[in-house]
């Protein structure tokens, strides 16, 4: 396995060529990512794609781990290794989510969780001098507060940065960001959220998830009988719901500042708009 993390496929790979037009460096930076994990494990990233994780590993990148390039690349000195912290975290959550969803082996996700974990902790803790334990540990209990909560009744909108709480510790704790970074990026996570919440709305509501659009759904077809007439409804309901995180983007000139960010808006924004 190379140490780059420039190897997409599909649709990640038509997304990379389009963020690439947007800003070159991106090429450069994510293959120093790469030599920063394996600098840090040797194995780290073969380890990931014999995992089967390489199609997240790409979706994260591009995603998550981008858009805080784009927020922190005002000089910083460990850009790329807050950068590998942001990705560590990412795989962390995804760990962490394979667990409350039980995805495979309880014992194989809880197993990998807790190295995910452990990984992230060694990693982020040489580049601070305070101790981060407490941080992660509040991170992990939200994302587990949220995965309970949404087994009974959804997380409102403006929260859904919570379920992957663990996204926010890079900027945060690591980076420092300014406080409208640290607001831009929890908006633009709970528009992409609810984005992919729509895009899922027919297995979480087989699985027994409560997300907005589930919740919205029951309330506009209390008797339970699906039709394309409904699913027209439930996309209007999201699209007025979604309004003032529109708004806050434009408050905070997402489209004029941020072009791989805005990027990454547009998409959701036609999943939201042009299904």
């Amino acid at each position: 396995m190379s140490d780059s993390l420039i190897r997409f496929s599909g649709r990640n790979d038509e997304l990379f060529e389009q963020l690439r037009i947007i800003d070159p460096s991106i090429e450069g930076v994510l293959r120093r990512v790469g030599v920063a994990l394996s600098d840090f494990e040797p194995s780290l990233l073969t380890e990931w794609s014999d995992q089967g994780l390489w199609p997240k590993i790409e979706a994260y990148s591009l995603r998550y781990v981008l858009p805080v390039y784009e927020l922190a690349k005002s000089p910083q000195a460990d850009l790329i290794n807050i950068l590998a912290v942001q990705l560590l975290s990412c795989v962390s959550w995804r760990h962490f989510d394979d667990c409350i969803d039980a995805h495979g082996s309880t014992i194989a996700a809880t197993l990998a969780s807790s190295l995910s974990c452990l990984r992230l902790y060694e990693f982020a803790q040489r580049l601070t001098s305070g101790s981060i334990r407490g941080t992660l540990e509040r991170h992990y209990a939200e994302m587990a507060m949220q995965a309970i909560t949404e087994r009974t009744k959804s997380v409102e909108l403006h929260d859904i940065w919570k379920r992957c709480s663990i996204f926010m510790f890079s900027p945060e704790a690591i980076a420092k960001l300014p406080d409208e970074s640290v607001e831009m990026l929890r908006c633009y996570i709970n528009y992409s959220g609810i984005a992919h919440d729509i895009h899922d709305f027919m297995s979480d509501a087989a699985e027994g998830v409560k997300s907005l659009p589930v919740s919205w759904m029951s309330e506009l077809n209390p008797e339970g009988v699906f039709s394309v007439s409904k699913v027209k409804c439930l996309y209007e309901e999201l699209r007025q719901r979604v309004a003032p995180l529109e708004q806050q983007a434009e408050e905070l000139q997402i489209s004029r500042c941020f072009p791989l960010i805005n990027h990454l808006w547009m998409e959701s924004r036609r999943t939201i708009h042009d299904e």
